[in-house]
């Protein structure tokens, strides 16, 4: 069940639609049969706009139990991981390269699965 208060958010951000479909794609997923695994796939080192290095944000990120982690720092790729202070023989989270693309008006990010650093 959706809140009466989410509903009318999505009714004022979306003037234009008339007939409001909203759904659950992952109701029927049996959650204790699959691997969940704890992810950022979009965070900024000082390499763009973030507040730290890449070193501090594998760190803090391996700290805090993540198994996941893509720096996507904007207009550049933080990569390979071993470049930026990281070092490859502790035990680490899945790296994932990614990058934001971004100009004055957009900001996409983009993000390609390889293996650890």
């Amino acid at each position: 069940m959706i809140p009466e208060f989410s509903l009318q958010v999505l009714r004022w951000l979306s003037p234009h639609v008339t007939d409001l479909v909203l759904t659950k794609p992952y109701q029927e997923v049996d959650w204790e049969r699959y691997a969940q695994y704890k992810t950022n796939l979009h965070i900024h080192t000082w390499k763009s706009d973030g507040l730290h290095s890449a070193k501090w944000a594998n760190d803090a990120y391996r700290r805090a139990g993540y198994d996941i982690l893509s720096l996507t720092d904007h207009n550049t790729v933080t990569w390979p991981w071993k470049d930026h202070g990281h070092d490859p023989e502790k035990p680490v989270m899945l790296a994932v390269l990614g990058n934001g693309l971004s100009d004055a008006h957009r900001h996409e990010m983009r993000s390609l699965i390889t293996s650890s650093p």
